[in-house]
């Protein structure tokens, strides 16, 4: 039993030290002598202000990607042999991995405040790796 309790006490410390690192959550503690309790919350106008302006980002960010997959488009149509059809694959495999960027970013517009850093870093991973492959692209076909 001390074993749970020591367990319950050092995810509660874990939630309020991520919390305050994010400015969401609040957190109680309350020691009565014979048992510790912890209360939490989240602050959820922080909570869907600090989010609203990362989408509003992420969202500019993925339209300047949009107008590169368009420029490379606009490329492969003037492309010939073996370098289009090169391109063409390269367009497909980059729209495909946009796309499921998107999906992505589905998520974590219903995402809690508990899921929010676990999905925020999945996409930047696959963002980060999406901008690169549209750079070496880019290089690749100039």
């Amino acid at each position: 039993m001390k074993m749970l309790v020591v367990l319950v006490l050092v995810a509660g410390i874990g939630v309020v030290f991520y919390g305050y690192s994010q400015d969401w959550f609040t957190a109680k503690v309350k020691n009565d002598g014979n048992q510790t309790t912890i209360t939490g919350g989240i602050d959820k106008e922080k909570f869907q202000k600090d989010t609203d302006a990362y989408l509003e980002t992420v969202q500019e960010k993925l339209a300047d990607l949009q107008a590169n997959l368009d420029s490379l488009k606009s490329k492969a149509k003037d492309a010939k042999g073996d370098t289009k059809e090169a391109l063409d694959k390269e367009i497909a495999a980059l729209s495909e991995r946009k796309e499921k960027l998107g999906d992505k970013l589905s998520e974590m517009k219903d995402a809690t405040a508990e899921k929010w850093e676990e999905l925020k870093s999945g996409f930047e991973l696959a963002f980060s790796d999406l901008k690169k492959g549209f750079q070496d692209a880019v290089s690749r076909f100039k």
